[in-house]
């Protein structure tokens, strides 16, 4: 069989089995929408006693020393002020609460701790919302960056001994299936959402699959990642799900049975706000990255409103270093043609999609705003 015979299979496949169905014609709702969040704490011992034990004076991760100091000025007052206003802009459609990963810093450098820094965060985030609102969070690199030399992702464990269970917890008989690891699927009406772990690689691309299979009648595809599904136009490009060009054959093959279902992305982990959308010959592939990290390493801050860094399809993987590192061009050179849009810019704030028979839009907020900053018609 071939990768188009396989896709087009997969567009026709049957009708949903094994998962909650919802038959509501032309419902409507919302979706409160965080991006990064790195929740943290001062004094940075609270969570990262053990990696200032092995590290102190070592001159070894100066960045994660920086981004301690960053996270406490953002927790300090700014992202709470994000997260309540994220709260009160909650309306009685809203169905869920969709966080796209880095939820915590991670770097505790104990299993317990780990836990125990998840654990606070979830009870805060579910602190500012709706007591039965559920929280989902997909799996970003922090979330298990466990702060050791040689073995740095490490907090895998811990992560996903909390958190599949507190996310079946959350979801209830919406998930497909039994949740049994952080890769999974659930619906919301007619729509399908699916929680993809872009840290597990290939190893997720059966899961995907199946869950795909298993729900070809859904009006929406919902596809959350922590790293999306195109290359970013920024430092290291290939960090996205299936970017190792190891996978390329993998990354490929998702692509296309990710655009002939229409799937909508959303996701995080370049701390900006971006849109890329395409017309594959397969189908419609969109994708929305949302930023909910307030500070940068340097000192300064985020803006509310946002300040276009690059837009326009044709300024798509053409920056300096994407011409001049080997390889770079060719891989922009695989989606560029197919684009239709192309935003980005540096913003920080909090979201709310809005998801109906008409179409799907996704409202940003600046910072602390409680009416919508810019809107973004994604279908």
């Amino acid at each position: 069989m071939t990768r188009r015979e396989f896709v087009g299979g997969m567009a026709a496949a049957g009708m949903t089995a094994g998962c909650r169905m919802f038959r509501r014609k032309g419902e409507s709702y919302s979706v409160a929408v965080l991006g990064d969040t790195h929740y943290d704490a001062a004094p940075d011992t609270t969570y990262h006693l053990n990696f200032r034990i092995a590290f102190d004076g070592t001159g070894k991760h100066p960045k994660r020393f920086q981004e301690f100091v960053r996270n406490a000025k953002m927790w300090a007052g700014p992202s709470r002020d994000i997260l309540a206003a994220s709260g009160k802009c909650v309306t009685p459609d809203t169905r869920f609460v969709l966080q796209t990963g880095d939820l915590v810093q991670g770097d505790c450098r104990d299993f317990d701790v780990h836990k125990k820094m998840l654990r606070d965060t979830v009870d805060f985030m579910k602190s500012v919302y709706p007591k039965d609102l559920p929280f989902l969070s997909v799996c970003g690199n922090h979330d298990i960056r466990h702060g050791e030399d040689g073995n740095d992702n490490a907090a895998v464990k811990p992560y996903g001994e909390f958190m599949a269970p507190f996310s079946r917890e959350q979801l209830g008989g919406m998930a497909c299936g039994t949740i049994e690891d952080t890769t999974y699927g659930f619906r919301c009406g007619p729509d399908l959402y699916v929680m993809v772990n872009f840290n597990q690689g290939a190893k997720t691309v059966p899961t995907v699959r199946k869950i795909l299979e298993e729900n070809a009648d859904v009006r929406y595809t919902f596809v959350v990642t922590h790293g999306g599904v195109y290359p970013f136009d920024s430092w290291d490009c290939r960090w996205f799900y299936l970017g190792d060009p190891k996978l390329d054959e993998a990354r490929r093959e998702m692509r296309a049975l990710l655009a002939s279902r229409n799937a909508i992305v959303l996701c995080g982990h370049t701390h900006h706000l971006e849109l890329k959308d395409a017309k594959f010959p397969e189908g419609w592939l969109t994708e929305m990255t949302m930023n909910t990290v307030s500070g940068t390493q340097n000192g300064a801050d985020f803006p509310a409103v946002p300040e276009v860094v690059r837009e326009g399809v044709e300024n798509y993987g053409t920056t300096a270093w994407a011409r001049r590192t080997p390889g770079v061009a060719a891989l922009f050179d695989e989606y560029r043609p197919f684009m239709t849009r192309y935003y980005y810019a540096n913003a920080v704030g909090h979201a709310r999609m809005r998801v109906s028979d008409d179409g799907v839009w996704f409202d940003y907020y600046g910072r602390g705003a409680l009416e919508p900053t810019k809107t973004f018609l994604l279908r």
